[in-house]
């Protein structure tokens, strides 16, 4: 495949994420109708189903990334090599080893991606709890606030600490904010 193959698809997924994005300016803002969860009327879920594309979008956006990010080291440690196949590593030993290391955006690739991943799971379980049983346009904005913290994961873990902590720790925040109406109810 050639390297521009999975930054195409990156770039899909980004527009997804964009447009939903750009369809949910009015629940960010908290001018929309504020919608008690009414589960039997779909259309009062709008909200939180605009943030689950966005958040899908997200997700392969990154995914593809990380397929983009090994592409491209592998294709630039061939450059490196020039020629000599005995120091150019197979792109078995790039994408599912260590050979191209902290190099080449390989190791930003992989920990946005698996970084989404190990948050993905309480994020939307949170969202669609919070969403479904306490508030809509609360989880709505709080949703949207994870995304745009999580979208920047791959700029600010180029940069390290302390920067890589202006997407984890609202992230955190996030999910504990819409988690918090029920702490009060579990314990």
């Amino acid at each position: 495949l050639p390297p521009w193959f999975p930054a195409m698809f990156s770039a899909s997924g980004f527009l997804l994420f964009g447009s939903s994005l750009f369809l949910s300016i009015k629940d960010i803002r908290g001018l929309g109708n504020v919608v008690k969860p009414n589960l039997s009327d779909l259309a009062s879920l709008s909200p939180l189903l605009r943030v689950t594309f966005g958040w899908f979008g997200l997700y392969y956006a990154f995914l593809f990334f990380q397929s983009w990010s090994k592409f491209f080291a592998f294709n630039a440690m061939k450059k490196e090599s020039k020629g000599d196949s005995s120091k150019s590593p197979s792109f078995g030993q790039v994408k599912y080893g260590a050979a191209a290391g902290t190099k080449y955006f390989a190791l930003n690739g992989d920990r946005t991606a698996g970084n989404m991943m190990e948050q993905s799971i309480p994020f939307l379980v949170a969202l669609w709890m919070h969403g479904t049983m306490i508030d809509v346009g609360s989880a709505a904005q709080l949703g949207w606030a994870w995304l745009l913290t999580r979208a920047i994961y791959p700029i600010v873990f180029h940069y390290g600490l302390p920067w890589l902590l202006a997407s984890t720790v609202p992230g955190y925040v996030c999910i504990s904010l819409l988690m918090q109406p029920f702490f009060a109810f579990a314990f």
